[in-house]
């Protein structure tokens, strides 16, 4: 089940170019979902597998890092206006990634409070 719903939503972002109007989509179905199920990943998984999901996520914090000095273009190539939240996002997943290599079973509420800064941060944004 979870399959076809990732193939339908990759199916939506090749049928469709990255357009103001479609923003809201992606960060619905795509970029706030993805961030809650690694939160959730984090805080299921086995505390001895913890560091093996602090390399992804140091991966992922070097990502928004470099993102955040080089590039002021989205993954679609589109200007993004959470182009400095990406610091706040880059040290998240950093802080994350070294309490998972201590493997602190707690580690999981910084993906988790992430996920929800990046939820206010895009009400914010289209809302108000």
């Amino acid at each position: 089940m979870y399959d076809s719903i990732f193939i339908f939503l990759i199916f939506i972002i090749l049928y469709y170019k990255w357009n103001k109007k479609y923003y809201i989509l992606y960060f619905i179905f795509l970029c706030f979902p993805a961030r809650v199920l690694l939160s959730i990943l984090a805080k299921i998984i086995q505390p001895k597998y913890l560091p093996i999901m602090g390399i992804f996520t140091t991966f992922i914090s070097i990502s928004f890092f470099i993102n955040f000095i080089k590039y002021k273009k989205g993954f679609f190539g589109s200007y993004v206006w959470w182009n400095n939240y990406r610091l706040i996002h880059s040290f998240s997943y950093a802080m994350f990634s070294i309490q998972a290599f201590l493997q602190y079973n707690k580690a999981w509420l910084i993906l988790f409070i992430d996920a929800i800064l990046g939820l206010i941060f895009f009400i914010n944004k289209y809302f108000y």
